[in-house]
Formats: C-alpha cells, sequence, structure tokens
C-alpha cells in the first residue's frame, strides 16, 4: 500500500529562506549517533481542505547504514493513519530539521551581541566563546561584521533565536571556538580566530544587566514607522485598561511630526515580541519599571532614561 506521506527535504528548505528556516550543521546532521532524537517533516500527499499539509515529528535514531539512517517514530500523528509510535522510518541527513540529545549541556541565558544584529537588523556573521563575566553569561560573542570599535550589549539567547534561528545550531553550552557565517555552505562554519578588528569587544562587558522583560504577547502602540526603522524614543505610559495586554510602552522613530503625533492614524498597536524580533535591543528596555519617557544614546550603546 501507498504511504499516505513523503519526507520534506529540510536542506532545501533551509536553502531557500536561510534566515528564518534553521537545521543542524551539516555535519551534525551527518553523523547523528545512535539515541539522538530527530525532528522530521511528513507531507501529506492528499491533505484534506482546510487540514494541515505537513507534520513536524520526532523519531529516535537507531542505526546509520550508509548515507540512511534507520529511526523509530516517537510522536503519534494527527492525520497520517498508516504511522503510529514505534514506527520504522527511513530517511537522510537533508530530511533532518532539529536534533537534540538526552544529555545536553544547559546554556547560561545571556549572549552578547554587536548593535549590528540588536539594532540594525544585520544577520550574524561571526561567533565566539569567551570566559563568562558573571553567572548569568553564557561566554558567546555575536557579531554582524569585523567593524572596528563594535560594542556588544547583553541580550538572552532566547530572543536572539527567534530574531536570527541559524543561532541555535552554534549557541549551546557544549559549543566553543570561533564560527563565520558562509555564504557558500549557508551555514556557520569553524573558522581559525576572530578578526582583529573585533578582538577588543571581546573584553568591553555587556553593558548594564537589563531585567526580565514584559511578556511578548503584551501590546506596544508604536509609530507606524517603527516597522521599518529603529525607534529612537520610547515611552512607557500607564497601561490601557480598554485594551487587552496593553504594556504602556510607546515607541517612535523620533522625527514625527507635531501633527503627525496628533493623528491617531500615525500609530498602530504590535505585539513586543515582533517588535522584538525586529529589533532584539528592546528586550533590555521592556522590563523597566515606572513611567518614563526613554532616548536611544550613541555615545552609551543603549537607551538612557531622560531626565
Amino acid at each position: 500500500m501507498e504511504s499516505q506521506w513523503s519526507l520534506g527535504d529540510a536542506e532545501a528548505t533551509h536553502r531557500e529562506f536561510p534566515r528564518t528556516f534553521s537545521i543542524p550543521r551539516g555535519a551534525v546532521r551527518r553523523a547523528l549517533p545512535a539515541g539522538c532524537r530527530v525532528k522530521l517533516v511528513f507531507r501529506l500527499k492528499k491533505p484534506v481542505p482546510g487540514g494541515p499539509r505537513a507534520e513536524r515529528l520526532w523519531c529516535r535514531v537507531l542505526e546509520q547504514q550508509g548515507e540512511t539512517y534507520v529511526g523509530e517514530l516517537l510522536d503519534r500523528p494527527e492525520s497520517l493513519t498508516d504511522l503510529a509510535p514505534g514506527s520504522r522510518v527511513r530517511f537522510e541527513a537533508r530530511h533532518v530539521a532539529a536534533v537534540t540529545w538526552a544529555e545536553a549541556r544547559p546554556m547560561r541565558p545571556l549572549v552578547g551581541a554587536d548593535l549590528g544584529v540588536l539594532r540594525d537588523g544585520l544577520q550574524p556573521a561571526w561567533l565566539a566563546r569567551v570566559d563568562p563575566v558573571d553567572g548569568q553569561d553564557s561566554g558567546w560573542r555575536v557579531f554582524s561584521a569585523p567593524v572596528p570599535g563594535a560594542r556588544v550589549r547583553a541580550v538572552t539567547a532566547t530572543r536572539l533565536f527567534e530574531a536570527w534561528p541559524p543561532l541555535d545550531t552554534v549557541l549551546d553550552g557544549a559549543t566553543s571556538g570561533v564560527w563565520s557565517w558562509s555564504e557558500d555552505a549557508l551555514e556557520f562554519v569553524t573558522a581559525p580566530a576572530l578578526p582583529e578588528a573585533l578582538q577588543q569587544a571581546l573584553s568591553g562587558g555587556l553593558g548594564r544587566l537589563h531585567r526580565e522583560p514584559a511578556p511578548p504577547e503584551h501590546q506596544a502602540v508604536v509609530s507606524r514607522a517603527v516597522l521599518d526603522r529603529f525607534p529612537l524614543r520610547a515611552e512607557r505610559l500607564p497601561p490601557s485598561k480598554a485594551r487587552e495586554a496593553d504594556s504602556g510602552w510607546c515607541f517612535f522613530v523620533g522625527d514625527e511630526t507635531a501633527a503627525q503625533l496628533d493623528d491617531a492614524n500615525t500609530f498602530t498597536a504590535v505585539a513586543l515580541g515582533r517588535l522584538m524580533v525586529l529589533y532584539p535591543v528592546l528586550e533590555r528596555l521592556t522590563g523597566e519599571p515606572g513611567e518614563y519617557a526613554w532616548e536611544w544614546d550613541d555615545a552609551l550603546g543603549d537607551y538612557r532614561r531622560s531626565e
């Protein structure tokens, strides 16, 4: 009987969407040990109108036979009736969308990233791990380009993974060394050393330690221009009782005219989580208590509270 599914090619999807669709590095996918768990994408050959077109399911690797793996399904599919927990599945490295190990080493929560990554929307290009500066620091540093004078600021690894998913293929508690992004391989590869222009930034600290950010589902009021340009001004007001999950935060690019500020059409409500994907550095601000105005300070490389 013909199966109801085919395996999705995660490698091809990653090539098409390298920034947003992250998969484990090729060296990892080609040498999976028995016992590790992998996520595979099972595409339905005849999806029901309005129903799912694919299911992402976990399998345990049993053995490797040349370039093919044999695994057993761990999840129970919702739409596929010819698969069940324990079903044998044959797959290749190109099908692997994610990998987990039972004894993965935990990583401390904070990562230092330069302002190109945190503020300007530039793709991470260089990674390096150094001695942590405190008990919350993972030691990982992320840079967008080898530019002299680069400064890093702390954000959580979770926030960076949401903004730049390919980072989760390297940044963990067990990996170390220096890595650079390869446009040919479309993944991070090991590098002999960090560019000299970035060496000083490794000892530059992480800036002020910030508070736990506001919940990402909470809403902020933003000038519509903020969706395209970094907000240089922010203000926290008493949360509105008329808007569910209002954070009280308002963000502005800073050059809005008086007429624009008086026009309700200038503004829209956006989830903080969406804003922090666009500008991960906002995580450093949204947990600040009190009702204050904040401005971006280039000399500080961070927001400062207006007096």
